[in-house]
């Protein structure tokens, strides 16, 4: 059976992966070779089966509600059952997923919000407008806010209304022009049906719970009146592990199909038995084109106040600095409009570059001794008042 990226992602099992003969997923690794597994190795999809997936990170704690996941083992079943507004590519780009529409209105201080027609929870419930008003209250509820609430402050809860069945008129407190990729923040914007119970909980998503045991186990079954294309699987059983040992045993054992989250010394030894391992590329970071040294003064990016940034978020715009001369650098945004240039006084100009570095773009170990990209003066930092 072959199950593409996206599968995995709704699945919640993106990350450092591996997977007994037959399935598979990816493991993220440096120091090893990682061997090739593609659709062609592991043949054509067929529907049906069970995936035993054993994950870490989980406890008593677990929870099915959307609205305050913690766990990436909360994820895993969350992304199983709910499904958001919007959502993530695999480069980290907001797609639609139930909204049809998301329109702002010139000051950005209110948006409009349609979602799609002939989806339903899995108690059969049509999704509506009253479903996307209820999951904003229920976030944004002063008496018990989510886990999104501080995120989403800007919208006004009380304000928001109705405009006919599928379409909702969001006020905001104040202009929020990035609504629409806040929503594609995991959690942002799972809908949950008007009268949720925790305790009975009812999604759009692909799979439906069967049963959930906090900290132990959770199986999830097929709902076969999914709105998007029918997954392959019938069932989906989820497994919490204490630690990455007990986890590797029980792959290698044939008691879980997959296992998520795995260190790079492990992935050799989980090659050595037979199992696939696929290194996925990461989305959503991307080096700064203006991420330069011209001098000995270095671009650092570890200082907030410096606003000296080698890396940025993919859309982020965040600022990134290019060192020249003796002055202070020049400071190069991105944005979807082009690209703004303007020159701002930095101490990152003041500071020089440690002599060592273990990677050509490695983070710092401590604040008193960051490392610099090697392209950079290879002398000691120094601080005011160090010796």
């Amino acid at each position: 059976m072959t199950i593409s990226r996206r599968d995995f992602i709704k699945a919640g099992l993106a990350g450092s992966l591996a997977v007994g003969t037959g399935g598979l997923l990816s493991a993220c690794g440096t120091g090893n070779t990682i061997k090739p597994f593609t659709a062609s190795t592991a043949g054509r999809p067929r529907s049906g089966g069970q995936l035993r997936a054993g994950l870490t990170g989980g406890s008593t704690a677990d929870t099915l509600d959307p609205l305050n996941a913690i766990t990436n083992v909360d994820f895993s079943r969350i992304n199983n059952l709910y499904e958001p507004l919007v959502g993530l590519t695999p480069d980290a780009q907001p797609v639609f997923v139930l909204a049809d529409e998301l329109t702002p209105n010139a000051s950005a201080t209110a948006w409009t919000v349609r979602v799609k027609q002939g989806i339903t929870f899995h108690n059969g419930k049509p999704l509506t407008a009253d479903d996307v008003i209820y999951t904003f209250q229920q976030i944004l509820n002063p008496k018990a806010p989510a886990a999104a609430a501080a995120g989403l402050a800007s919208i006004d809860a009380k304000g928001m209304t109705k405009l006919d069945t599928y379409t909702v008129l969001i006020p905001c407190s104040k202009p929020f022009a990035t609504l629409h990729q806040a929503l594609a923040i995991p959690g942002y914007s799972d809908i949950i049906p008007v009268g949720y119970n925790p305790a009975a909980p009812v999604g759009t998503g692909p799979f439906k719970v069967k049963s959930f045991s906090p900290g132990t186990q959770s199986t999830f079954v097929r709902y076969d009146g999914y709105w998007q294309a029918a997954p392959y699987l019938e069932e989906i059983v989820i497994t919490d592990y204490a630690d990455q040992t007990s986890q590797v045993n029980a792959l290698l054992a044939g008691q879980v199909d997959v296992v998520n989250l795995l260190s790079d010394d492990v992935i050799s030894e989980v090659q050595g038995e037979s199992k696939n391992v696929l290194l996925s590329a990461g989305g959503g970071w991307t080096r700064h084109p203006s991420a330069t040294c011209a001098s000995a003064r270095p671009c650092g990016w570890w200082s907030t106040a410096s606003r000296c940034s080698t890396w940025s978020s993919a859309g982020s715009g965040r600022w990134a600095t290019t060192c020249s001369g003796s002055g202070p650098p020049s400071t190069t945004t991105a944005s979807r409009s082009g690209t703004r240039t303007s020159t701002r006084p930095s101490r990152c100009s003041r500071r020089r570059a440690p002599r060592t570095c273990t990677s050509p773009w490695s983070p710092p170990t401590s604040r008193r001794a960051p490392c610099w990209p090697r392209r950079c003066s290879p002398s000691r930092p120094r601080r005011r008042g160090s010796r």
